[in-house]
């Protein structure tokens, strides 16, 4: 991909995997909410942040250039926001039994 591009692609039968390929040597995760939530993050594995975002305090992260995995829990989903590279990550209806709050989002890049 060329540098600047960013495509994120929901992964066929999944409400929570995507797949990411981008042309950039580093990304960035940005985190929002319309209300108070809390929200974490772990990049391969490594718990990277845990914390709180409002409507006016949102938390960004870099993600490292040899980063397979990012993974996001959401503590409000439906309030919250998830953006990689200024591009908007939009979780599909949890499947049936799947809590609509707490959600997980699983992003797998393949660089």
């Amino acid at each position: 991909m060329k540098k600047g591009e960013t495509k994120v692609e929901p992964v066929k039968d999944s409400t929570s995997d995507f797949t990411v390929q981008t042309g950039d040597d580093t990304s960035k995760l940005e985190l929002g909410a319309t209300r108070f939530t809390t929200a974490s993050v772990k990049i391969n594995g490594n718990q990277v942040w845990t914390g709180s975002l409002t409507p006016t305090v949102g938390h960004s992260v870099d993600i490292p250039k040899d980063t397979k995995e990012v993974n996001i829990s959401l503590n409000n989903a439906p309030i919250s926001s998830v953006k990689l590279n200024n591009k908007a990550v939009v979780m599909s209806a949890p499947a049936q039994g799947q809590s609509a709050t707490q959600r997980q989002m699983n992003l797998k890049f393949n660089n």
